[in-house]
């Protein structure tokens, strides 16, 4: 196995592998990404939305999921994404080719997103031991939605169904476990909702009515996002826990790998709190997504998942995610 050097690409690396995939098409960006220039920069009127995450728990398709969970940090901001800047750390057995690859599918999703990858960092280091992408991305907005605004009295709404990216990434990276439980159709559907994990349709919708507050669900799942919010906006929340749409094949790959489907990360569903939920639902099932009422914000700080024979108070805890891929290994 041929090791590449510990640090930054060289020039003709840089210009190969980074700078001729990454394309120019945001009017706001005045210097953009190149050789030599530490620093973009861009001119913009609305107030600013700043969102960064790093992929840590995914092998496949990090690039466009660096991409795609900031963007959807801005969108249930009520933001439209603008630019973004891309770290990329690669442990010195990855290739050039694996760089490549990672920042075809960043462009790639951000040509989706109609945003503009203006720099970042790109270099092999003994730190990590697998490739790790840390996006963060520029947007911009007329109004804030919070994720600690909700109110007393909110209805809180759910788009599509919860656990879509832990779903995607479990199928993926326990394939060889999973395959003795579930058909070869079953796995290729799990996989492909990996690429239904963006919110901005359902956020740019929601933001045209008087929510409180949105939220996208990322680590900690359905419930870890619904106490973060009731906590930080010291409001309590009572969900209907059989009111929450779980997708069939989500379900099973739980089941097989003891993971709490309530507590894995569930980008791609968005979390809308809204004292008149009609009209918003009324608008989401009329572009396609589906949406449904699960509970409502309270004046009670205690924060309940109501499962119908049992009641369970809810705290933010850790990601389901991490200890199942660490089963199926």
């Amino acid at each position: 196995m041929k090791f590449m050097k510990v640090g930054k690409l060289t020039n003709p690396e840089l210009i190969e592998c980074v700078l001729s995939v990454i394309k120019r098409r945001r009017k706001e960006v005045i210097v953009p990404s190149s050789l030599a220039q530490d620093c973009a920069s861009f001119e913009i009127e609305d107030r600013i939305l700043i969102s960064t995450d790093p992929i840590t728990g995914a092998d496949e398709d990090v690039g466009a999921l660096a991409i795609k969970i900031n963007v959807n940090d801005v969108s249930a901001a009520g933001g439209e994404p603008v630019l973004a800047v891309l770290t990329v750390l690669a442990p010195p057995h990855a290739t050039l080719e694996q760089i490549k690859k990672v920042m075809s599918q960043a462009e790639r999703e951000a040509e989706r997103s109609n945003l503009e990858i203006v720099g970042g960092h790109t270099e092999f280091t003994d730190a990590v031991n697998k490739i790790i992408v840390n996006a963060t991305v520029i947007g911009r907005t007329k109004k804030h939605i919070t994720a600690n605004s909700a109110h007393a009295g909110d209805s809180i709404i759910i788009t599509k169904t919860v656990g879509i990216e832990g779903t995607s990434i479990l199928a993926s990276d326990c394939a060889k476990k999973l395959e003795q439980f579930l058909t070869k159709e079953e796995l290729e559907r799990a996989i492909e909702m990996g690429k239904s994990i963006s919110i901005a349709k359902e956020a740019a919708i929601a933001r045209q009515f008087d929510v409180s507050a949105m939220h996208d669900i990322t680590e900690g799942g359905i419930f870890g996002a619904i106490a973060e919010m009731a906590e930080s906006a010291g409001v309590g929340a009572t969900i209907d826990v059989k009111s929450v749409r779980v997708h069939d094949v989500t379900k099973k790959i739980c089941a097989t790998l003891h993971t709490d489907v309530y507590r894995l990360i569930s980008s791609g569903s968005l979390i809308i709190s809204a004292k008149d939920p009609t009209r918003v639902l009324e608008a989401l099932d009329s572009s396609g997504i589906p949406a449904a009422k699960i509970g409502e914000f309270t004046s009670e700080k205690a924060i309940i998942a109501d499962f119908g024979d049992r009641i369970e108070y809810l705290e933010t805890r850790n990601d389901q995610l991490f200890e199942a891929v660490k089963r199926c290994k």
